[in-house]
């Protein structure tokens, strides 16, 4: 996307990553560029102040890093850029804590790292499982990590980890699939609904590319659909992601507003819409979205 800039004072409702950048996007419409280099910058991630900014870093044949950018004073004067260390998919917890893939061994990272950003101690959850790769990371509470992954068997589900009980953890699914070829992904929690997911299906022996994609609130025993999403032109798939925005809506005629209803950004790599619990989808004019963290509060009453 062209970066358009921002009016005076023009409060960011998130920021995500397009074309191997990271962008901001304004309430009116504009976006501006916020990290913009030749390694590839993705999977962006702000802290609850909405101060500080961390994201993945590719840069060509090294390994992927995490990187951190002081918006405001917090933990670094603002301004400040800083590389924190080797790893993938951070993710920020309600309390600003840490977490992230670390390194894994050729193809495989069963490793999780957590820690306050500019400190030591960090500590480290094993998986306890070989041949396993962590897709996403994300919070469902200050105690709760949320964990997307693919196993040797190509099952593709969710799980979680109380961080405070135990340092290891034996990955299941949270909530049972119908089938082989169904799979849940983009693990999140929205403050209004609860932990909410993406569930793909269905192909077959012959035909493993999914057909449909859903998004819906998950349980230990439920997934309870909230809304189809390839009905609005998604492509169902691992790409997906489902983020949630608070109560923002948004109209093509009238712009960004504080809305009544819970919302997510959804998207597939390509296009990306504002969807309601009410099942009403809005295209946001915003192309190759592949990342998307909603800055907390945005257009807040409060």
């Amino acid at each position: 996307p062209e970066p358009v800039d921002p009016a005076p004072d023009a409060q960011v409702l998130f920021y995500y990553s397009a074309d191997g950048d990271i962008f901001a996007l304004s309430e009116d419409g504009s976006t501006e560029p916020v990290v913009a280099t030749l390694a590839r910058e993705t999977n962006p991630a702000i802290s609850p102040t909405g101060k500080t900014l961390v994201y993945q870093e590719a840069p060509s044949g090294e390994p992927a890093r995490i990187r951190l950018v002081a918006l405001e004073d917090e933990t670094y004067p603002a301004g400040t850029k800083e590389i924190l260390l080797e790893g993938e998919w951070p993710a920020l917890s309600p309390t600003g804590e840490l977490a992230w893939v670390e390194p894994g061994d050729g193809a495989t990272a069963t490793n999780i790292g957590i820690g306050p950003i500019a400190s030591e101690p960090r500590v480290q959850v094993n998986l306890q499982r070989e041949s396993l790769t962590v897709q996403r990371l994300a919070w469902g509470s200050e105690n709760e990590l949320l964990v997307e992954f693919v196993a040797d068997d190509q099952l593709r589900s969710v799980f979680s980890i109380d961080v405070t009980l135990s340092r290891t953890a034996t990955p299941a699914p949270t909530s049972p699939l119908d089938g082989p070829q169904e799979a849940l992904i983009s693990p999140a929690a929205h403050p209004e609904v609860g932990t909410t997911a993406i569930r793909l299906c269905c192909g077959s022996a012959s035909d493993p590319e999914f057909t449909t994609a859903e998004l819906g609130v998950l349980t230990e025993t439920t997934f309870e659909k909230i809304m189809g999403l390839e009905d609005f032109g998604l492509v169902p798939g691992p790409p997906m992601f489902a983020v949630p925005a608070g109560t923002l809506e948004y109209e093509e005629t009238s712009g960004w507003s504080n809305g009544s209803t819970p919302t997510w950004l959804v998207g597939d790599g390509d296009r990306v819409f504002l969807v309601s619990s009410e099942r009403e989808a809005d295209l946001v004019p915003l192309d190759g979205v592949s990342g998307v963290a909603v800055v907390p509060g945005a257009l807040s009453d409060d």
